[in-house]
């Protein structure tokens, strides 16, 4: 149940749970302050009550030698006079004499009649005086019962009934005051406190979550303005704050990201420049990293070979090209003792067809970075023009020579 309640309680707005704790905490008060008064009422009507009876008591004790006296000599005219005048002062209901055996002698209501059903009772003996809490038709009214003495001798005795309706009145009266009192501090309670805390407390973060939400939205930088110089302000001066390092931050961040792609596009151009000139060499061009799988196959590599750059990205270098023999030992040796190494006219057998290349290995020297860059050229044709000028250069020396000796056998 508590669960429940607390999970209740947590989607509640915060202006509800504020008149919530308003109302529980008037639900309290109310409580405590209804004990306090009916601990202070019942004290009052028993006060009042003990007042009632004080008041009986004397009366009663001026009434009690004339009615002795009219008792002992039994002129019971004379009683019922007698009760009659007790029977005119305020707040008396009914006034009953018995004789001394609690048998009725005379009986009279507030309307000055008899009742045959008060004159049929009989009362056990009374010896002291008691009173008795009861309802006479709908008053609430209260019994005085005492005996009539002379010489100490029971004559008989005399009950009263005493209204208590006053006193229900006023209890009634009050307890209506005190709830219309209640009622209306509550409701001026809720609504002093409801607008109070509305302007201190709700507004303030009512705008703390709508700039939180534009901040969603827009961005950081949103800024409230205090009037608060208590929590609630500190709140909002912290917010803004936040939110200006928010600004600075996003702007910072917007700034880098901004650089950052620059960067990144100026990067690309360069790779896609490099790449554009690696691919318009006509020269193989091989890239390898320390384990000699490849890492650069430009387009000349493509054409020579067949396979893609895509394909041969991440492959053993002996796999690509092993028409070049043992070309990775070599790289190898060239990282390993970072010099440049250069073979010369290195031939291979293409369809039948003896083609030559030259094959230059560069270690690449940076610290950071361990691999190798291979260019291979094709210098067949090359190595045919040398072939072909060799052998011009030695006809031309044998003609001279056939020229030379012809003139000297002429001669």
């Amino acid at each position: 149940m508590e669960k429940v309640v607390k999970n209740v309680i947590r989607y509640v707005p915060l202006q509800r749970k504020i008149g919530l704790a308003i109302l529980a905490t008037f639900v309290v008060i109310t409580v405590v302050f209804g004990i306090v008064l009916v601990f202070l009422q019942r004290l009052h009507i028993q006060d009042s009550t003990r007042r009632s009876e004080q008041y009986l008591k004397m009366l009663v004790e001026r009434e009690a030698e004339p009615l002795a006296n009219e008792l002992f000599e039994k002129r019971l005219r004379a009683v019922e006079l007698r009760i009659r005048g007790i029977l005119g002062l305020e707040g008396i209901l009914s006034v009953t004499v018995y004789d001394a055996h609690g048998s009725s002698l005379a009986h009279l209501d507030r309307a000055g009649k008899e009742v045959p059903e008060e004159s049929q009772k009989v009362l056990p003996n009374v010896t002291t005086s008691k009173t008795e809490q009861t309802v006479w038709g709908d008053i609430p009214a209260l019994l005085y019962q005492a005996p009539i003495l002379a010489m100490g001798v029971p004559l008989g005795s005399i009950r009263i009934g005493y209204s208590m309706a006053a006193v229900e009145r006023e209890r009634r009266i009050f307890y209506v005051a005190t709830g219309g009192l209640l009622a209306i501090t509550f409701v001026l309670m809720l609504v002093v406190l409801n607008k109070a805390l509305a302007v201190t407390v709700s507004r303030p973060i009512t705008a703390l979550k709508d700039a939180m939400q534009r901040i969603e939205v827009e961005g950081p930088g949103e800024i409230i303005s205090a009037g608060h110089r208590d929590e609630i302000g500190d709140l909002i001066a912290a917010f803004n704050r936040m939110s200006g390092q928010l600004r600075a931050m996003f702007d910072t961040v917007q700034r880098e990201v901004s650089e950052r792609k620059e960067a990144e596009e100026t990067a690309r151009r360069l790779r896609n420049y490099l790449a554009n000139i690696i691919n318009s060499m006509p020269s193989v061009l091989v890239g390898v990293d320390k384990r000699c799988c490849v890492t650069q196959w430009n387009a000349a590599a493509e054409g020579a070979t067949g396979i893609s750059a895509e394909e041969a990205e991440g492959q053993p270098l002996e796999w690509l090209l092993p028409m070049l023999g043992d070309l990775a030992e070599g790289v190898r040796q060239a990282m390993l003792a970072r010099t440049v190494k250069t073979d010369a006219k290195v031939p291979r057998n293409v369809d039948g067809e003896t083609r030559y290349n030259d094959i230059t290995i560069y270690p690449l020297m940076g610290d950071e970075v361990e691999g190798a860059v291979i260019r291979v050229d094709d210098v067949t044709e090359r190595v045919r023009i040398e072939e072909m000028m060799v052998q011009s250069e030695k006809m031309l020396s044998i003609g001279g020579l056939a020229a030379g000796m012809a003139h000297e056998i002429n001669n």
